[in-house]
């Protein structure tokens, strides 16, 4: 019995002092993997936006470019329209009334575009300006009345009985600038610019007269007028805020366009040629314009509504009747003149 006790404890003292006869063994992890691509922080993660296609360092690539549409009713003026003289005769007495055609009211279109370089005020703009306008009248000479063509060069023409005229007019004008802003403080700031105009403006004139001396046989006057012309321009725009944005503006310009008139006349008296001609020529026109009136100038959006004056000096050239001078002439020279009231929107990125 001692003995089994003796055995007990032997093995279990010799079971105790095995793991301090073993040497220490420690654990080593195996080797994980590093990558090249450097940590990107979550912050950043976060706070990253994409980025739009129109953006361009956090800056709209459209920025300084702005355009307009503007619409103005115009009423051109010219002289030479006379086409008939209506004389009248009762109890004895005779007096004249002269018939002319005249354009009314017309909506005319111009669009713009402007590009201003950063940090300059230097504005680089193109400017196209269209109107069409056009006119019809037709006149009767009544009972023991007599009615003048002043178009026409047929002796018969001088006591027709009726007279169809028509005066049109075709109005194309391109600019091209280069301007500088100038800001004197946060009301007043004005624009000087200068640059290129070219111009086609058609005119046209045509009157059938008829009955009368004329019989059967009508007697048909076409004089049209064509200029095609290009030169230079300067000018100037002052704008003055008065209250949040509204204020008043006044611009100017002025041009000289060197170009060319071509100027026919042709008269058919029953259907066959009566006389013909054509002149050419190259000539200097000046231009004046001046306009102003109330304009609204916000971060984005830009409306004015004002009145403008357009001045082309000589524009209508080389139509006359020789054959009856004193009585219904048509000038020589004569100025072509806009008188127009505008109403302009625009947008600037």
């Amino acid at each position: 019995m001692r003995n089994n006790g003796l055995r007990f404890w032997s093995i279990l003292a010799l079971l105790l002092g095995l793991p301090a006869a073993v040497p220490a063994q420690t654990f080593v992890p195996p080797p994980t993997l590093t990558s090249s691509v450097p940590d990107t922080p979550a912050s950043s993660v976060l706070t990253q936006e994409p980025t739009l296609d129109w953006l361009r360092n956090g800056v709209p690539v459209l920025r300084g470019l702005s355009f307009y549409g503007e619409l103005l009713l115009v009423m051109p003026q010219r002289d030479g329209l006379q086409n008939a003289v209506v004389t009248h005769s009762a109890n004895g007495m005779t007096s004249s009334t002269a018939e002319s055609l005249s354009w009314s009211t017309t909506p005319a279109l111009r669009i713009g575009g402007a590009y201003q370089l950063p940090g300059t005020g230097i504005e680089l703009a193109a400017t196209f300006t269209y109107l069409h306008a056009k006119d019809q009248q037709t006149v009767l000479a009544g009972p023991g009345d007599s009615l003048f063509g002043t178009y026409s060069n047929n002796p018969n023409a001088r006591t027709a009985g009726s007279s169809d005229g028509d005066a049109g007019l075709s109005y194309g004008v391109v600019d091209l600038d280069v301007g500088k802003s100038i800001h004197v403080d946060d009301a007043f700031s004005f624009k000087v610019f200068g640059g290129v105009r070219m111009a086609v403006i058609d005119q046209t004139l045509k009157s059938i007269y008829s009955g009368g001396s004329l019989g059967s046989s009508p007697d048909y006057v076409d004089i049209p007028i064509n200029f095609r012309g290009a030169g230079l321009s300067a000018g100037g725009e002052a704008n003055w805020n008065v209250f949040r944005g509204w204020g008043l503006y006044g611009r100017g310009r002025v041009a000289l366009l060197s170009g060319e008139f071509t100027t026919d006349r042709n008269e058919y008296v029953g259907g066959a040629s009566y006389s013909s001609s054509s002149v050419q020529y190259g000539t200097i026109i000046p231009v004046v314009e001046l306009g102003g009136g109330l304009n609204y100038r916000g971060e984005r959006l830009l409306f004015s509504a004002g009145y403008e004056l357009i001045d082309w000096i000589n524009m209508v050239s080389g139509v006359s009747n020789s054959s009856s001078p004193g009585q219904g002439l048509t000038p020589k020279k004569g100025d072509l003149t806009l008188e127009a009231v505008t109403f302009r929107l625009g947008y600037r990125f």
